[in-house]
Protein backbone atom coordinates (compact mmCIF):
# COMPACT_ATOMS: atom_id res chain seq x y z
CA UNK A 1 0.00 0.00 0.00
CA UNK A 2 2.69 2.63 0.75
CA UNK A 3 4.28 1.86 -2.37
CA UNK A 4 1.18 2.74 -4.66
CA UNK A 5 0.53 6.11 -1.95
CA UNK A 6 4.43 6.60 -2.90
CA UNK A 7 4.08 6.78 -6.55
CA UNK A 8 0.63 7.94 -6.90
CA UNK A 9 2.37 11.02 -4.85
CA UNK A 10 5.56 11.09 -7.34
CA UNK A 11 3.16 10.97 -10.60
CA UNK A 12 0.77 13.71 -8.99
CA UNK A 13 3.76 16.08 -8.37
CA UNK A 14 5.61 15.21 -11.58
CA UNK A 15 2.69 16.01 -13.87
CA UNK A 16 1.69 19.56 -11.40
CA UNK A 17 2.73 23.01 -13.45
CA UNK A 18 2.45 26.29 -11.76
CA UNK A 19 -0.54 27.03 -13.25
CA UNK A 20 -2.72 24.33 -12.52
CA UNK A 21 -2.15 25.63 -8.74
CA UNK A 22 -5.35 27.95 -7.54
CA UNK A 23 -4.29 31.55 -6.38
CA UNK A 24 -5.35 30.62 -3.02
CA UNK A 25 -2.51 28.18 -2.81
CA UNK A 26 -0.07 30.15 -4.06
CA UNK A 27 -0.64 33.12 -1.44
CA UNK A 28 -0.74 30.48 1.24
CA UNK A 29 2.66 28.97 0.56
CA UNK A 30 3.96 31.92 0.00
CA UNK A 31 2.87 33.28 3.72
CA UNK A 32 4.52 29.94 5.11
CA UNK A 33 7.49 30.32 3.78
CA UNK A 34 7.88 33.77 4.91
CA UNK A 35 6.58 32.67 8.00
CA UNK A 36 9.22 30.10 8.36
CA UNK A 37 11.64 32.30 7.32
CA UNK A 38 10.87 34.57 10.03
CA UNK A 39 10.81 31.47 12.58
CA UNK A 40 14.19 30.36 11.53
CA UNK A 41 15.66 34.24 11.90
CA UNK A 42 13.97 34.45 15.34
CA UNK A 43 15.65 31.48 16.35
CA UNK A 44 19.12 32.26 15.58
CA UNK A 45 18.87 35.01 18.02
CA UNK A 46 16.70 32.87 20.61
CA UNK A 47 18.54 31.20 23.50
CA UNK A 48 16.16 28.01 22.78
CA UNK A 49 18.94 25.81 24.35
CA UNK A 50 18.56 27.36 26.98
CA UNK A 51 15.40 28.15 27.72
CA UNK A 52 15.17 24.14 26.73
CA UNK A 53 17.76 22.80 29.24
CA UNK A 54 15.64 25.42 32.46
CA UNK A 55 11.99 23.88 31.42
CA UNK A 56 13.98 20.18 31.51
CA UNK A 57 15.13 20.68 35.13
CA UNK A 58 12.13 22.66 36.02
CA UNK A 59 10.51 19.32 35.27
CA UNK A 60 12.81 17.27 37.20
CA UNK A 61 14.62 15.86 34.06
CA UNK A 62 18.67 16.01 33.97
CA UNK A 63 19.32 19.39 31.79
CA UNK A 64 22.68 17.40 30.69
CA UNK A 65 20.49 15.17 28.74
CA UNK A 66 19.06 17.60 26.01
CA UNK A 67 22.56 16.68 24.30
CA UNK A 68 24.61 18.70 21.40
CA UNK A 69 22.04 20.91 19.78
CA UNK A 70 22.22 22.31 16.85
CA UNK A 71 19.92 24.36 14.08
CA UNK A 72 21.14 24.51 10.31
CA UNK A 73 24.46 23.83 11.49
CA UNK A 74 24.72 26.95 14.07
CA UNK A 75 26.42 25.17 16.98
CA UNK A 76 24.50 27.57 19.14
CA UNK A 77 21.21 27.24 18.09
CA UNK A 78 19.06 24.66 19.06
CA UNK A 79 17.16 21.45 17.04
CA UNK A 80 16.52 18.24 19.32
CA UNK A 81 18.47 15.11 18.31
Amino acid sequence: MPDLLTKDSVAFAAGLTFDAIPDSVIQIAKRCLVDGIGVAITGIETDVDGLLKTHVTRQGGDPDTVGNLRLFGNPGSTFIS
